[in-house]
């Protein structure tokens, strides 16, 4: 039994030290015929099919990108021109505006604060 086992060991050696990785497009046995001449890859082939589908959308992405970059960067230009033509009469009350609003607020709570205070104290 050993000497079997020892055999098989032996042959699978000789056949990891004989193995080759490449064929040679000379010595091989197979023939493969010229293909016909309606054949398109790229409309025959599943793979060249799905790859040009692919590279179509990359595209059409890469194009919807760029355009909403170019649009972003027209939106930016026309407001810096709305802002450098605005009145500074307009900015004024703006910066007023927004100072109420967050100013009546707090007053309203200050207010509120100091009425409810004197009418919880006892006199």
């Amino acid at each position: 039994m050993a000497a079997i086992v020892a055999q098989i060991t032996k042959a699978n050696w000789e056949r990891k030290q004989n193995r080759k990785y490449y064929v040679n497009t000379e010595k091989s046995t197979y023939f493969i015929p010229p293909f016909d001449e309606h054949f398109d890859p790229v409309k025959h082939n599943v793979y060249m099919k799905r790859k040009a589908a692919y590279e179509k959308q990359h595209a059409r992405e890469e194009a919807i990108k760029n355009l909403k970059k170019e649009a972003a960067e027209r939106v930016k230009a026309i407001e810096a021109e709305r802002e450098k033509n605005e009145p500074l009469a307009t900015k004024w009350m703006k910066a007023f505006l927004g100072a109420g609003i967050l100013a009546l607020p707090m007053a309203l709570l200050i207010f509120l604060f100091i009425t409810f205070y004197y009418l919880d104290t006892p006199e």
